[in-house]
């Protein structure tokens, strides 16, 4: 019984994993960039080396703009993969999909006039509803 268990709990976890990053596409269709974040995430958990979870985590990341987190997740991902199988490196659909994330602009802090109100967020909102709160800005 215990293999029978065991086979059937490795299943379930896939299944849920499979539902979390078609729930992540499905969300970011709807433009609802945080719930796919958090599918994505929940589908990272069940397995971490699955990277059709990792391409929606990006994309949700990336279209929250929150690009340090995006390069972080890629970052972390293949490191997971080099360790995992000693020499692999993530496919090219992955490589390319980060590698348009970067550019010429640079990522910094806001500026310290962001947290009394004067000037505005990169991101177009104002100050007043703190956008910026763990995002970085756009310099180019």
């Amino acid at each position: 019984a215990t293999g029978y268990v065991a086979s059937v709990q490795i299943e379930l976890r896939e299944l849920y994993a499979d539902a979390m990053v078609a729930g992540g596409d499905a969300a970011l269709a709807l433009g609802r960039e945080r719930t796919a974040v958090r599918l994505a995430s929940n589908a990272l958990v069940a397995n971490d080396l699955r990277e059709d979870a990792v391409i929606v985590l990006i994309k949700a990341l990336k279209a929250s703009g929150r690009m340090a987190e995006a390069d972080q997740q890629y970052r972390r991902y293949s490191g997971r993969l080099l360790r995992a199988s000693g020499h692999a490196s993530p496919s090219g659909r992955l490589g390319s999909l980060w590698a348009r994330s970067r550019g010429p602009c640079r990522l910094s802090r806001p500026p310290s006039t962001h947290a009394t109100g004067q000037g505005g967020c990169a991101f177009g909102e104002s100050a007043t509803r703190d956008p910026c709160r763990a995002r970085l800005w756009v310099e180019c």
